[in-house]
């Protein structure tokens, strides 16, 4: 590292490894590596991981960071991690256990700052009850516009999304690197030069670029690490191999990305500007971009927990004959009159003690109303049919009653006696356990960004 510059490499620790890592690492190598950064949290998968407490195999995430803490350790290079998807505390040991075994099997001696991204409910819900503030994030009627100590103790886990600050303090401590439970993915980049005294505007805009790793590329491949060099004045992105290149629309293009503001994205403490920025090719297939602005606002911190909806079984069938087809929305209706006027389940209310979602892939299963195709008529449909009740064996038993509803009652114009559609597994319902919703996503007010966030110096391997 210079002064005048700061060079990242990164990469997403939860996409499985490049088969030409050793390659790529040889090129970061050569230009010069000041600190290896890796996002690997987030909940594009849907609220099932935060509420159950699981995540991916972390088998995979072993092997995805082998090399580059192998890379980091060889050449004494910080690295920072945030690992474990959800980003809860049963996901973050699980990865812990994972970079142990690195550190046995490639004979690692590793210090780490550890910080734990799980908030301890009953401590949050006697903040708010203390007069602490969260609004929602978002306006959605499944939210409730300020966060109660209630929705909180219905939540399963509570995780807070931590800005820059408290991986700077960690780092601060002489570290070798920092790993971290659920973490702001810019502020996984952004930490490692703030805390070298580059200016906070051109650091969000690198770390937003970099967080993807090759995904900001073309052709856009995560698995592909992407480097970076922050400088005072802007940012300079490179791809390491010969099968990507950065052009000005890939990096104004990641810039933009997953946010309604194409060019405003809100952070703990303020926001990114980059109404002026530019971008522009440079030699070595790079993009050089300047003009972003970091705007100060309230410190906040966005909170995400989820809850217990009830307990689900699907079923999945093809379907293939056109007068089925053509019938069957009005089917699937009459399937719904069936259930609430059974004696079985009458007593019951939808939307209450379960509910009976059909997704017809092939018509309109992605986008729904959503989609403009929507005349369009297939040639076959899968049918995937998601029942979610108050109890695993209330969605059981209703995805039967489906399922043989589906199977045998008559519509207009039938030439068969039964055999409505294709069953694709046998037994045709299948328990997928515990179903979870969203419902706490929502901005703490806080004083100190560290306030939330205690960390833990451990020694690797843990043996030692």
């Amino acid at each position: 590292m210079s002064n005048e510059t700061f060079r990242i490499l990164s990469f997403v620790n939860h996409i499985p490894v490049h088969p030409q890592v050793e390659e790529l690492l040889a090129e970061a190598d050569r230009r010069g590596v000041d600190a290896i950064c890796s996002q690997g949290t987030g909940m594009d998968f849907g609220p099932y991981m935060l509420g159950s407490g699981t995540q991916f195999t972390t088998e995979n995430f072993k092997e995805n960071i082998r090399p580059y803490l192998r890379f980091a350790h060889e050449r004494s290079i910080p690295f920072v991690l945030s690992v474990g998807i959800a980003g809860g505390r049963m996901q973050l040991d699980a990865c812990l256990e994972r970079v142990d075994e690195v550190a046995v099997e490639e004979e690692l001696d590793l210090t780490i700052g550890v910080i734990d991204g799980e908030l301890d409910r009953s401590d949050l819900a006697q903040r708010l009850r203390d007069g602490a503030r969260a609004r929602r994030a978002v306006d959605s009627p499944a939210l409730v516009e300020w966060l109660t100590p209630e929705e909180v103790e219905q939540s399963t886990h509570v995780v807070a999304q931590m800005g820059p600050e408290p991986i700077m303090a960690a780092l601060a401590r002489g570290v070798d690197g920092v790993i971290t439970g659920r973490a702001l993915d810019v502020g996984v980049y952004m930490a490692p030069p703030l805390a070298a005294g580059f200016p906070r505007g051109a650091t969000t805009h690198m770390a937003k670029v970099l967080e993807c790793a090759g995904l900001a590329l073309t052709p856009g491949d995560p698995s592909e690490p992407i480097y970076g060099i922050l400088r005072h004045d802007g940012i300079e992105v490179y791809p390491l191999s010969a099968n990507q290149r950065a052009t000005p629309r890939s990096i104004a293009g990641h810039s933009m990305y997953e946010r309604d503001n194409p060019f405003m994205e809100r952070n703990p403490g303020g926001y990114l500007d980059l109404t002026h920025a530019t971008y522009e090719a440079v030699d070595g297939n790079g993009v050089l971009s300047t003009g972003a602005l970091w705007v100060d606002e309230p410190y906040t911190v966005k909170l995400e927990g989820a809850r217990r909806r009830g307990y689900r079984t699907v079923a999945f069938f093809g379907v293939r004959e056109p007068r089925f087809i053509a019938e069957l929305d009005g089917f699937l209706e009459n399937v719904r009159a069936a259930i609430k006027g059974s004696d079985r389940f009458g007593h019951l209310d939808e939307g209450k003690h379960y509910t009976v979602t059909f997704d017809q892939y092939g018509r309109n299963g992605v986008l729904g109303p959503n989609e403009p195709l929507i005349d369009a008529v297939p040639h076959e449909i899968g049918l995937l049919v998601d029942v979610i009740a108050e109890t695993q064996a209330l969605a059981e038993n209703l995805a039967y009653y489906i399922c043989m509803e589906l199977w045998i009652k008559p519509y207009p114009h039938r030439q068969t006696t039964a055999g409505n559609l294709a069953t694709r597994f046998a037994p045709p319902t299948i328990n997928v356990g515990p179903a979870f919703a969203f419902n706490v996503w929502h901005l703490l007010e806080i004083d100190d960004p560290l306030e939330l966030f205690p960390t833990e110096i451990m020694s690797f391997p843990r043996s030692a």
